[in-house]
């Protein structure tokens, strides 16, 4: 399993088990439903915060531009 392929399985799991949560105490803020998640995970509440909301590095995989950037602006 390569370095990206392991990084989408924590994304995944950290993004499901913050569903979980979510659905298991429904009156707690966000922001104490990434702490917990956090907490299991040992991941800090601010990358537990970028991988739910996709930022940057976590958002997946990026599909690269193949097309030739004057044909999308002929577009237009």
């Amino acid at each position: 399993m390569s370095k990206e392929q392991r990084f989408e399985q924590r994304n995944a799991y950290v993004r499901d088990l913050f569903y979980k949560t979510m659905a298991k105490y429904p009156k707690w803020r966000v922001e104490c439903v990434i702490e917990e998640v956090a907490s299991k995970v040992f991941l800090s509440e601010r990358t537990v915060n970028a991988i739910i909301s996709h930022e940057g590095i976590y958002g997946g995989k990026q599909k690269k531009n193949t097309q030739d950037p004057n044909q999308i602006l002929m577009a237009f």
